[in-house]
């Protein structure tokens, strides 16, 4: 009977140990994961009216996650308009660096565009 006691004992203190630094574990990474967005969120608005993202014959509401500002920025070229396939019936239209200036014509976020 003493064995079963100290045998559940030892299982439950090793299981309520394992779980706090499990906690403390995942609390880093929950906050790198805000950092991580915060800035993804800055690098967003500040490259907003840069890139235009195309849906061609369709009329979906497409849902863009803010982590594609990556694949903008790495997409774009110097001194040339880039497009870059990103989802079915969907294109990214990406500025070049050249064409950004603090007066340049921004564009709208979506255009819908039809080749019928």
């Amino acid at each position: 009977m003493f064995k079963h006691f100290l045998i559940i004992s030892f299982s439950f203190f090793f299981l309520s140990s394992f779980s706090q630094n499990e906690a403390k574990q995942q609390q880093p990474k929950a906050q790198d994961s805000q950092k991580e967005n915060e800035e993804l969120s800055q690098k967003w608005n500040k490259a907003l009216g840069s890139f235009q993202f195309q849906i061609i014959n369709s009329r979906i509401n497409p849902q863009v996650p803010i982590s594609t500002i990556t694949v903008i920025e790495a997409n774009r070229l110097q001194d040339k308009v880039n497009y870059v396939d990103y989802k079915e019936n969907m294109r990214i239209m990406i500025l070049p660096k050249s064409q950004i200036s603090k007066d340049y014509q921004k564009l709208e976020l979506f255009k819908y565009i039809s080749t019928n």
